[in-house]
């Protein structure tokens, strides 16, 4: 084996002698002890990670004691470790110890004299520990130090920031700017400076200024934007530089889309809007109408319909050619539907059809057309056609499943179950990962199905097989499932106990489902007449308190919730009356009594599937009220 010699010298203190000492040893000593050298420095920087972690955890859990000394054990091994440095600062900062945080940045500033950072620690813990003088003469020396240094004069402005001195940090950046001839320097913290101050038009002019220079950060700058106080006053403010600044600016379509968010953000959609009309005249032919576009759809979900449809026609109008004209056409159908204008709403969508049979909004559109068809004009007839034709043109795809549903529930509604059968039955096996629940909505009306016929034995096969634990979690949250589970808890409640009145309950369930109001009221009597203690009376009454509001006859509603909570205090649907008594009395304006309603919902129960709505309905009251 090879043998290396190692010559070593040793230094005797008593005659200052040297002494040269040969070591002799083997190769794989050698290597074990070079490989120890690399690997310590390794293990220690992992130890050390591993305590900061640990001493971070402390931090976040208020356990300073130990945090701290685990960081002056560190830092005393290593004070040259920056990180340590920091957080051990910090930590003394946050806990008031400012003698000892005083101490360790003296001491780096020692090795490190000419690092603004640490004298900007120093002014900073000086300030803190009373010497408010000291600290700004501090500051003010540290600028003269470093005049030409941008981050400098950030550091020093921080500092008063921290402390609420905006109107010295202000000082600062315009001093930056000053002498750093840069006009333009610092304009982001000295909107924000502005803004603390609620000086809100010289925070827009920094703004405005900074996205001159940097047109491309508009989403940046619209971010700040929309961060400030949502007032009048405020948007007055606000938009007087933008104003200013589109005269003669190169970057004129930066600052419109600006100002159109801005208006659109504060809810002020008309603005807005002409705002975006201005500026599709200033944009490139290829890109006009596309602002409009956006701007009526995002105000539709935000619920203002008339300048959602003033965007979409001015599309149609403006721009024929209009790349996405078949979603212009179905914006503004729905624009229709919100304003209840189903006619209007369905010559629109019969537009789409027509115009864009390829594309998919045809399918939607027609889809939408027959829902209206039946839902809203209960012209089933025309809906059977719509939704045939959509089954016939889109063989094999959901959209089509869709139309099949829909199509049975028409059926269902002609009272025609032999035609509605078979539809729902070849969708009990039918799911697709984009579109989930056809096979749900089907079971739950074959149960319905059923449970309108009075056969209820076959109605809980399916309703049963709905509530099986086959389905996942999240199935039960769609809506048929929810409707289902509610379905098989009546039937299996009273079907044996109260056969004849379930059965004129299910009946006038049927009546509904088709329209027959009149007719149903009747028939609810009769189970009315015959259970006048039993629970499902309280079921009746809720049922024609329900009927009551289909006939716009609130006041006479009102009666049947009333009674069902005076002779059924403890019934299932107490809640769900105290919450309708509340509605009604909202609608005859009688907002002190909705609210005596809503309050005892929510003390009685407050686990009740209506509890958070309420509490909406409360606060909407009560701002109504100011």
């Amino acid at each position: 084996m090879t043998r290396i010699l190692l010559t070593t010298i040793i230094k005797i203190n008593s005659g200052c002698k040297l002494i040269t000492k040969h070591l002799f040893i083997n190769n794989q000593c050698l290597f074990i002890v070079l490989l120890s050298a690399l690997v310590t420095p390794f293990i220690h920087a992992q130890d050390i990670n591993q305590q900061l972690r640990l001493a971070r955890e402390y931090e976040s859990a208020g356990r300073w004691k130990e945090a701290r000394q685990l960081y002056e054990s560190m830092y005393s091994e290593q004070p040259n470790h920056p990180v340590l440095y920091e957080r051990l600062k910090e930590l003394y900062m946050r806990t008031f110890a400012y003698t000892n945080a005083k101490a360790i940045i003296e001491r780096q500033l020692k090795h490190n004299p000419d690092n603004p950072h640490l004298e900007v620690d120093l002014a900073r813990v000086i300030f803190r520990m009373g010497n408010e003088k000291g600290a700004f003469d501090k500051l003010d020396s540290i600028l003269k130090k470093y005049p030409e240094t941008v981050s400098v004069y950030q550091l020093v402005a921080s500092v008063y920031t921290a402390e609420r001195l905006y109107d010295l940090a202000i000082k600062t950046y315009l001093k930056g700017r000053e002498t750093l001839n840069q006009p333009n320097q610092f304009a982001i913290s000295l909107s924000q400076l502005y803004a603390a101050q609620s000086d809100y038009i010289l925070a827009s002019e920094e703004l405005v200024s900074y996205l001159k220079k940097n047109p491309t950060r508009i989403q940046f700058v619209q971010t700040l934007y929309l961060k400030y106080p949502k007032s009048e006053q405020v948007l007055k403010q606000l938009t007087g530089p933008l104003k200013r600044a589109l005269d003669g600016s190169p970057d004129q379509l930066v600052f419109y889309r600006l100002l159109a968010k801005l208006y659109e953000h504060h809810e002020q959609y008309a603005d807005a809007l002409k705002i975006i009309q201005t500026l599709e005249k200033e944009s490139p032919d290829k890109n006009q109408g596309n602002a409009l576009f956006q701007f009526a759809e995002e105000v539709f979900l935000k619920g203002s319909i008339i300048e959602s449809k003033a965007a979409f026609q001015k599309i149609l109008t403006s721009y024929p050619q209009f790349q996405k004209r078949d979603r212009v056409l179905f914006g503004l159908a729905q624009c229709h539907e919100a304003e209840s204008d189903y006619q209007q709403a369905i010559i629109t969508y019969k537009r789409i059809v027509s115009e864009f049979d390829t594309r998919d909004f045809s399918k939607y559109a027609a889809l939408h057309m027959g829902l209206l068809q039946r839902d809203r004009l209960f012209n089933v007839e025309d809906a059977i056609h719509t939704f045939q034709s959509i089954k016939n043109k889109n063989p094999g795809i959901p959209i089509s499943w869709t139309a099949e549903l829909e199509l049975a529930q028409c059926y269902m509604i002609k009272n025609d179950t032999v035609s509605a059968l078979p539809l729902l039955l070849q969708n009990i096996h039918r799911r697709h990962p984009d579109r989930p629940g056809h096979d749900l909505q089907a079971m739950y009306h074959l149960g319905q199905l059923y449970y309108f016929n009075g056969d209820y034995k076959k109605s809980l096969v399916w309703l049963d097989s709905l509530a099986s634990n086959k389905w996942r979690d999240s199935s039960f949250q769609h809506p048929f499932v929810n409707d289902g589970l509610k379905l098989r808890f009546y039937i299996h409640q009273y079907y044996k106990s109260y056969p004849v009145q379930l059965h004129y309950l299910s009946r006038t369930d049927h009546l509904i489902f088709q329209r027959d109001y009149e007719t149903a009221c009747t028939t609810l009597d009769t189970v009315m007449k015959n259970s006048l203690h039993a629970p499902i009376q309280g079921d009746a009454l809720f049922k024609k308190g329900e009927l009551m509001i289909l006939l716009n006859k609130n006041k006479n509603a009102l009666l049947y919730f009333q009674k069902l909570l005076d002779v059924f205090p403890h019934h299932l649907l107490a809640d769900h009356a105290l919450e309708r008594c509340g509605y009604l009395y909202e609608k005859l304006n009688k907002n002190t009594l909705a609210l005596k309603q809503y309050e005892k919902l929510l003390t009685d129960y407050p686990h009740s599937l209506f509890s958070d709505d309420i509490r909406k309905r409360i606060q909407n009251i009560e701002k109504k009220s100011l």
